[in-house]
């Protein structure tokens, strides 16, 4: 690091033992006395017990500065608490995420507060900061700081301060998430500033950095696919950018909240998220970690919903596509309700590759998605289906022996009507039987035809005319 003290570590101001949400109220945070902090080997005792709040240790802010041997200055009407000991210096100001080491700015999961009248502040922080080494202990539930007292003052006078020019430049930082993120949905987020440099982003204590890759000069772009498990509200997202072992961090003008999901999570999914497949009709198949309620399945490919097969176990389903997928980028969900009535579900990408597109061996298949067998249907009705992109279909629909006596005429009579599927594959046809009578027996086939008028393959349904 260019300025502070050679023990302080790159980034320790973002983990470890910083603390939850800090409320004034002393009642929201519990005082744990089991909670053990030794210096060099020596107890330390503080009139406020150290608290353990979400895996992080808080302590008393004078008692462990002056442990440190560090001088520290209050300012109560700015909030601001400034420490200096070690030929270090550290800022911090009650309610805010920044912080400053040597004037150098960092960011804290989350803001240091009061409980019961006493200011804490994270102690690995704070400790790290002062030159100090931290472990936790387990076991014990010991927190052990080992700090040698050393004045490193020259040693920060080596390292000369450098010109904030020299600092990589951050313009702008923005992202896509206007409103409460889903599962499912992509955290896009875009930096503006050096270039040539290394960037990334972080939601403070909640998402660790992610790597943001430079697709023109000076502009980066990171995206974060959100997952079930994760649960923000009004996060705060930092974007660092770092060039010749110097850093520059900013703060996003927006917050970023993603919403809860109860629901559990498929544990198996093929073809694999992120994966390039050769096939334009590949099996999708899924692994829920419960028993499916019968009849719940579902499976989505690119919004289109069909229907998959329970295997025997009773936790898997498969589907093969009826149609060809085009080249590009395929969005897959699936769902199913397990035994007590929860839901679960997952979302993945995949992708068809160029060479699989146009396989002559693959001939096109059809399926109806809003009509069974035994349905009854209005004298005008529409059958919609899916098949293979740009392909004809088509349905003949052929009355049968009216269900009501003394009706005749009418057997026999077919009615033809046809049409090409759009870019996705998917049809839309009126039929209008107006001319049968009520409770008249219809005989549907649907047909697709491939390039040489060829029948590939048909669904035939049995419907009744109401």
């Amino acid at each position: 690091m260019s300025r502070g003290s050679s023990k302080f570590r790159k980034g320790l101001a973002r983990i470890g033992f910083t603390v939850g949400t800090i409320f004034a109220a002393a009642g929201l945070a519990v005082a744990q006395p089991n909670i053990t902090t030794e210096l060099n080997g020596n107890r330390l005792y503080f009139d406020q017990p150290p608290v353990m709040q979400e895996g992080r240790v808080l302590v008393p802010l004078r008692g462990i500065f002056e442990n440190l041997g560090a001088d520290v200055l209050y300012t109560p009407a700015t909030k601001q608490i400034k420490a200096t000991g070690s030929g270090n210096t550290v800022e911090l100001t009650l309610g805010e995420r920044q912080a400053f080491i040597n004037g150098r700015q960092v960011y804290l999961d989350v803001p240091a507060g009061t409980i019961a009248g006493r200011t804490m502040v994270p102690l690995r922080f704070v400790s790290e900061a002062m030159g100090a080494e931290v472990k936790w202990q387990s076991a014990s539930r010991t927190v052990a700081i080992t700090h040698d007292g050393t004045d490193e003052i020259a040693d920060n006078e080596e390292q000369q301060q450098p010109d904030e020019e020299v600092r990589p430049r951050i313009s702008q930082l923005l992202h896509n998430a206007r409103g409460t993120l889903n599962p499912g949905d992509d955290l896009v987020v875009t930096l503006l500033g050096t270039p040539d440099a290394r960037a990334s982003f972080a939601v403070l204590g909640a998402v660790q950095e992610v790597r943001m890759s430079e697709i023109s000069p000076g502009r980066y772009e990171g995206r974060l696919n959100i997952h079930h498990n994760l649960n923000i509200d009004q996060g705060t997202l930092v974007g660092y950018l770092r060039k010749d072992n110097l850093e520059t961090a900013m703060e996003a003008d927006r917050a970023i909240s993603v919403a809860a999901d109860s629901s559990q999570e498929v544990t198996y999914v093929s073809p694999s998220p992120g994966t390039i497949v050769s096939q334009t009709r590949p099996t999708l198949t899924a692994v829920f970690p419960e028993y499916i309620r019968s009849n719940t399945a579902n499976i989505m490919i690119d919004g289109q919903r069909f229907t998959p097969i329970v295997q025997s176990d009773g936790r898997t389903v498969a589907m093969t596509p009826s149609y060809s997928l085009n080249p590009g980028v395929h969005t897959v969900e699936v769902s199913a309700l397990d035994q007590n009535g929860q839901e679960m579900r997952r979302n993945w990408h995949f992708t068809v590759s160029q060479s699989a597109v146009n396989n002559p061996s693959l001939n096109p298949s059809v399926s109806i998605s809003n009509l069974t067998d035994g349905a009854r249907v209005p004298a005008v009705f529409n059958i919609q289906g899916q098949t293979s992109p740009y392909t004809k279909v088509k349905i003949d629909a052929t009355s049968q022996r009216p269900l009501i006596p003394g009706i005749i005429g009418l057997t026999g009579r077919t009615t033809t009507t046809s049409t090409v599927s759009d870019a996705q594959g998917r049809f839309n046809v009126q039929m209008n039987t107006s001319n049968l009578p009520v409770n008249s027996q219809i005989d549907l086939e649907v047909s697709a035809i491939d390039a040489n008028g060829n029948v590939t393959d048909s669904v035939d349904l049995n419907l009744i005319r109401q």
